[in-house]
């Protein structure tokens, strides 16, 4: 759970792994989108199913997202490899929408009030952070 914390930080890193250094605004508008319809549906599968799947979903948004980059580059033409580009960011940013679930699943609390951060939050927290300024 603490990778999946990790690669949840910011959606954007896929963006950067394909190459491009900014989004027009409907790519912005779609991946925003996707971000807040999958964290809405990770938000009802932890109150209504077991954990489980909201923990193993996201791993297959990923999976999907890299496959995509992989063979976005071996398509012919640029728009089709925009097209594809696009939609592994769309599946990456739906794994990232999980990244609240996993922190609250890897410490146990699925919202219920921490009297202090452990050492270990903080830790974690503070990895997320760097990794994402850098």
């Amino acid at each position: 759970m603490a990778l999946g914390q990790i690669m949840s930080v910011n959606s954007y890193q896929i963006v950067l792994l394909t190459g491009e250094s900014s989004q027009t605004s409907e790519q912005l508008y779609i991946i925003g989108s996707v971000y807040l319809v999958a964290s809405l549906g990770y938000w009802f599968m932890i109150r209504n199913l077991k954990s489980l799947y909201a923990i193993t979903l996201p791993w297959l948004f990923f999976g999907l997202a890299f496959m995509l980059l992989g063979i976005a580059p071996f398509l012919g033409d640029g728009t089709v490899q925009g097209v594809v580009r696009t939609t592994a960011t769309a599946f990456y940013a739906a794994g990232a929408s999980s990244g609240a679930v996993m922190f609250a699943l890897n410490f146990g609390d699925e919202g219920k009030a921490i009297p202090f951060p452990s050492p270990m939050v903080c830790h974690v927290w503070g990895k997320q952070l760097t990794r994402s300024v850098l």
